[in-house]
């Protein structure tokens, strides 16, 4: 599965090509959901599954607490606590917007 996914992305030149420090095969974090299983890809394609949350990013330790904040003291729903934690994260992380989309696949 990853190595078709990491021809998709330099297929496609997905990747940080502008960064100076750049080598071939070099990626971004991403978050990626697999039959209901959450998983960190890092920048060299190593997977990580992660527990019911996570966060990548310049404001991921930010988003963290949020989101563990708002699960413990409120009754929103996943949709609200995303959109939430995003403006909340966006007031404490100059590299983060409150704009967002929710994508939902099947």
């Amino acid at each position: 599965v990853m190595f078709s996914l990491k021809n998709l992305f330099v297929k496609n030149k997905f990747g940080i090509e502008q960064d100076p420090n750049y080598h071939e095969g070099q990626f971004g974090n991403f978050l990626m959901v697999y039959k209901g299983r959450i998983f960190e890809v890092q920048g060299n394609m190593s997977i990580l599954e992660v527990g019911s949350f996570n966060s990548v990013g310049c404001g991921e330790q930010v988003a963290k607490g949020t989101v563990s904040a708002l699960l413990l003291n409120t009754k929103l729903n996943c949709h609200d606590i995303i959109k939430e934690s995003m403006f909340i994260v966006s007031q404490h992380s100059c590299g983060v917007s409150k704009e967002c989309d929710i994508i939902k696949c099947k």
